[in-house]
């Protein structure tokens, strides 16, 4: 080899060195926030759990720039309880906030109070409802259906609910 070519290789690999430790430094300033912000949120709620996704599925969308004080404003962390009929349960579920977000696995204790997410707080407290057609009339009889009862959507239909997340700082 010649020296030409030593020297170029040389500086090719101090370059890349340079690279690896500036990105070193990079992510080792996002694991010191990230640990700081866990902290302050131990010091405001001491009994609660900070949550985080399980799994990200990374979605390849653009942020919008017009979107980001929403972003900002649903990701803030709120506390409260999702309570349900489950004693010791887990729910489990997917969801992602704004369009160029990450499609998260969420895993949220039952009963305990937990930290999470604003957008993830209100899809516990509103979307976790389904309709049932009642089965039974008084006295547990079957009910029998006219054909206009038949005709009227959603008339004879209840709605259940998987369980509610009551806040315990507003959102």
């Amino acid at each position: 080899m010649s020296k030409d070519k030593i020297i170029r290789r040389t500086e090719e690999i101090e370059q890349a060195m340079a690279g690896m430790s500036e990105a070193m430094r990079k992510a080792k300033e996002v694991t010191e926030e990230k640990t700081q912000k866990i902290t302050e949120f131990k010091k405001k709620y001491p009994d609660a759990l900070y949550l985080e996704p399980v799994h990200r599925i990374a979605t390849g969308g653009l942020p919008h720039p017009e979107l980001e004080k929403q972003r900002a404003y649903l990701h803030e962390y709120v506390v409260g309880i999702f309570e349900s009929q489950l004693v010791g349960g887990v729910l489990d579920f997917f969801l992602t906030g704004l369009p160029s977000d990450d499609y998260c696995r969420w895993k949220i204790p039952v009963n305990k109070p937990v930290g999470i997410p604003r957008f993830v707080a209100k899809h516990l407290s509103e979307k976790l409802a389904w309709k049932e057609m009642k089965p039974l009339g008084k006295g547990n009889e079957p009910q029998s259906f006219y054909e206009e009862e038949m005709m009227a959507p959603f008339g004879n239909f209840v709605t259940k609910r998987r369980g509610t997340f009551h806040p315990i700082n507003a959102y």
